[in-house]
């Protein structure tokens, strides 16, 4: 029924999506998914939307020198 509740209004949902990758010796693990996260947060009321929980994995390929990186396998 809250569904259905849902439907009638909007048929709208945001993903926020951000990598985890390091930010230098200071900056947080998630900063990307983070900042993600709030503007999706913001931006869903204005257009009435659904926010999902944050997906909080990308590769960052430029960053493979640095401890914790995820890498893509060609």
């Amino acid at each position: 029924m809250e569904v259905q509740a849902y439907l009638r209004k909007t048929d709208g949902i945001l993903i926020p999506t951000g990598s985890i990758e390091q930010h230098g010796p200071m900056g947080l693990i998630g900063t990307d998914m983070l900042c993600a996260d709030d503007i999706a947060t913001a931006a869903a009321e204005n257009v009435n939307a659904m926010v999902a929980p944050p997906f909080a994995y990308a590769p960052a390929e430029f960053n493979m020198g640095f401890a914790g990186g995820v890498v893509r396998q060609t």
